[in-house]
């Protein structure tokens, strides 16, 4: 666990697929207070699934992104063609946190 880290920003990484990779980070990051995503890219689920694994994700609920109830700005720049990720991505954020808190957050999203 992270408890110090106040302030994260991530440079043209890969969030994973599914945003695994940024769920990881923020599930470890109960302190954090600003978040920065600087042309990071979201991987897409590969085109071909096995009936195996297309059924067991029927099957498993989809868990909260987020847990950094100390949260207070979020900020985006990306490509414009990683503007459906970006969106996505305050979507999943947003999921995870009651109403009252994510409308106190700071989000801004800029286009380089």
């Amino acid at each position: 666990m992270l408890h110090n880290l106040k302030a994260l920003l991530l440079e043209r990484c890969d969030l994973g697929v599914k945003l695994q990779a940024l769920t990881s980070i923020l599930s470890n990051t109960p302190n954090l207070e600003e978040l920065e995503l600087d042309n990071c890219t979201l991987l897409a689920p590969p085109f071909k699934k096995s009936k195996r694994k297309q059924s067991s994700k029927r099957r498993s609920s989809t868990t909260p992104v987020f847990w950094c109830k100390k949260l207070k700005s979020i900020e985006l720049k990306h490509r414009l063609e990683d503007e459906p990720h970006m969106s996505k991505i305050l979507s999943e954020i947003s999921e995870g946190m009651l109403p009252a808190q994510w409308m106190h957050i700071k989000k801004s999203m800029a286009v380089v």
